[in-house]
């Protein structure tokens, strides 16, 4: 019964253009941003829904990159420049040579790496770099060895075969015992795990982010708790009231909060 944005049939793609202000947790004077308990679970049953009808649902949150989900929805259509990985040579790099890329081309941007694997393709201007992945420790669960962190192709382009080609290197150089991964359901169903050869082991719930006074999002992790005091005597809060809640200071400071899906997690 409910109403979606933009649907392409022949693809079976959905969009949601979420507005930062009507889809977000917050006080206002104004009665429709007065939504203190607006459904944190919305953009994630929303998402289900689809793909309970064998719809994936794109949700495009305001002030991103539209270049790059442009990119992202040329790919399920089919029009972006195809590339094959079997033409492309591997190399590894630097963490701090994959910023650039990254911030280009992955929606969530750079995470810092341990193993950096390229795909590049021979051109006349020189060696491009068409794809990435990346692995490290695990962030949030220390009983795997790694985590595989991100993985890219350059925007614009589809690179057939690139997971398989770069994951297969890792397999084949790092031998490791376990992997862990996290497929984000704002843009993905996590259908290239399972063609890797992971398992689905369970569903977040869904995370939030924080945003006063533009369209940048900031990590909650920046706004714990325990974290309040200090940037309220920093300056950066003008509220802070040891009594209450992280989320009733950070109202009161004039910050809202906006939910995503949350994540499929993925074991090799």
């Amino acid at each position: 019964p409910q109403e979606l944005d933009i649907y392409l049939p022949s693809v079976k793609l959905a969009i949601e253009y979420d507005g930062l202000m009507y889809h977000s947790q917050g006080l206002s004077e104004y009665h429709q941003f007065n939504t203190p308990s607006f459904d944190k679970n919305y953009h994630l049953n929303k998402t289900l829904k689809c793909k309970d009808s064998g719809i994936q649902l794109f949700h495009i949150f305001e002030g991103e990159d539209l270049d790059l989900w442009l990119s992202m929805i040329h790919n399920k259509l089919g029009i972006n420049t195809k590339v094959y990985a079997r033409k492309c040579y591997i190399r590894e790099l630097k963490s701090s040579e994959t910023v650039k890329f990254l911030n280009e081309n992955h929606i969530q941007g750079f995470c810092n790496s341990k193993i950096c694997i390229g795909l590049y393709l021979n051109t006349t201007e020189g060696e491009k770099l068409v794809s990435l992945m990346t692995f490290s420790k695990p962030r949030f669960n220390k009983n795997y060895e790694y985590e595989l962190i991100r993985f890219c192709s350059l925007k614009h382009h589809n690179v057939v075969g690139a997971a398989s080609k770069l994951w297969s290197y890792f397999l084949k150089k790092y031998n490791p015992k376990s992997v862990i991964s996290y497929a984000n359901l704002r843009f993905s169903l996590g259908e290239i795990y399972e063609k890797l050869g992971f398992s689905l082991l369970r569903q977040t719930e869904p995370n939030y982010f924080y945003f006063k006074d533009s369209n940048i999002l900031e990590s909650r992790n920046k706004y714990q708790k325990h974290k309040l005091k200090g940037l309220h005597l920093s300056g950066k809060l003008s509220y802070y009231n040891e009594s209450e809640t992280e989320i009733q200071n950070m109202f009161k400071n004039g910050y809202r909060r906006i939910f995503d899906c949350g994540n499929l997690v993925y074991e090799y």
